[in-house]
C-alpha cells in the first residue's frame, strides 16, 4: 500500500484542527475521496479542499462564511475509474452547496446530489459512492450528519451520545453515529429480523452493500428486492439507527469520518482513535500503514476533526 495523500488544515479556525490521510488499496487505483469547505482565515468567502484526479487541491467558495464548516468522506465505486469518477463527481457538486441549516435540508441535497450523479452515470446500477458528511456551525456549536453506504462516523464528545447510544467496543468514550447499509441493516429497521438474527448476519464479512449515492438501492427498501431501485432511503429520526442526526458540540470534541478500508485491519483502528488531535491521527495511519506495515486491503481515508483542541498549524 502507498499514501496517496495526507492534508492538514493550515489555518484553523477556532481551534478547529482538520487533517486527512488517504491510502490505495491492494486493488489499484483510488476511489475514496474527501470534502472539506471551510471559511478563510482573513476576508471574505470560503475554501473547499478536495481530491480531483486523485491529487487534493483547493477551490474557492464565495459566500462561504467563516463559522462553517463541511466534511464529508466518500467511497466510489463501480470499477477504478467509475468509482473514483463518481466520488469526485458528488465531492464537486457537495463543495458548491450553500451552508446546509437544517437536517430537512440536509436531506433533500444529498438526494439532490444523488439524482445529479444517477443522471451523469446515465441511469441507476452503473456506479456510485458512498458518502457520509457533518456540517459544523462553529457560532451555534452545532453539528448535523447524513449517511448513506458503508463509511462511517464517530464522535468523542458528551453531546452526541443522545444521538446513538451504542458506544464502540475497544474504544473509550467513543459512539458510532452510523450503521453500515447492508441488507440486514434494514431488515432489522423494519422488523423483519430480532435482535438475535441481526447480530449474527453483522458477524458475516460478505454483507451486501444495499445502497449508495448515485447508484440507487437493491435491499433498503425490502430485503426481498432483486431490482434496482433508483431511489435512496435515508431515515430520520425517531427511527432506530437512523441516518441523520443532529448534535451539541463542545470543547475538546473529536469527529472521525472514514472509508471501510481503514476498518479492514482491527489492530489499526484504536491506536487511530485514540490519538489526541487531528494531525496526530492523520500521522498515526501514516506510520501504521507504511510498506513494512501493510494490512488493509481497500483503499482507507480517515478524516479526523479537533475542536477547541491541539491545532494542526
Amino acid at each position: 500500500m502507498s499514501m496517496v495523500h495526507r492534508w492538514c488544515l493550515p489555518d484553523p479556525f477556532r481551534g478547529t484542527g482538520i487533517a486527512v490521510a488517504g491510502y490505495a488499496g491492494g486493488h489499484g487505483g483510488f476511489q475514496d475521496n474527501w470534502l472539506v469547505n471551510v471559511g478563510r482565515a482573513s476576508g471574505t468567502g470560503g475554501c473547499s479542499h478536495r481530491l480531483i484526479g486523485g491529487h487534493p487541491v483547493c477551490t474557492a467558495v464565495p459566500d462561504w462564511p467563516r463559522h462553517r464548516v463541511r466534511v464529508a468522506v466518500l467511497d466510489g465505486m463501480g470499477g477504478q475509474s467509475l468509482g473514483r469518477c463518481a466520488a469526485e463527481t458528488a465531492a464537486a457538486r457537495l463543495a458548491t452547496l450553500p451552508p446546509l441549516d437544517s437536517t430537512t435540508v440536509l436531506r433533500s441535497a444529498v438526494i439532490e446530489v444523488h439524482a445529479t450523479l444517477q443522471t451523469w452515470l446515465g441511469g441507476p446500477g452503473r456506479g456510485g459512492t458512498t458518502l457520509v458528511l457533518v456540517e459544523l456551525d462553529l457560532a451555534t456549536n452545532t453539528a448535523m450528519l447524513v449517511h448513506v453506504g458503508d463509511s462511517r462516523a464517530y464522535c468523542h464528545s458528551p453531546g452526541a451520545v443522545g444521538v446513538c447510544t451504542e458506544t464502540v467496543q475497544g474504544l473509550d468514550n467513543w459512539t458510532a453515529l452510523t450503521h453500515d447499509h447492508r441488507v440486514a441493516e434494514f431488515a432489522w429497521r423494519d422488523g423483519e429480523l430480532d435482535d438475535g438474527a441481526y447480530n449474527t448476519i453483522l458477524r458475516t464479512p460478505t454483507q451486501r452493500l444495499a445502497q449508495a449515492v448515485g447508484f440507487g438501492s437493491m435491499g433498503a427498501f425490502s430485503r426481498r428486492e432483486r431490482r434496482i431501485n433508483p431511489a435512496l432511503r435515508i431515515d430520520a429520526p425517531p427511527l432506530p439507527h437512523a441516518d441523520i442526526a443532529e448534535w451539541r458540540l463542545g470543547a475538546g470534541d473529536r469527529l472521525v469520518l472514514a472509508s471501510d478500508g481503514v476498518f479492514t485491519d482491527p489492530d489499526l483502528v484504536q491506536p487511530l482513535f485514540n490519538t489526541g488531535c487531528a494531525q496526530a491521527a492523520a500521522e498515526t495511519l501514516a506510520a501504521r500503514t507504511g510498506p513494512a506495515n501493510n494490512h488493509l486491503s481497500d483503499d482507507a481515508t480517515m478524516l479526523t476533526v479537533a475542536l477547541d483542541g491541539p491545532t494542526v498549524a
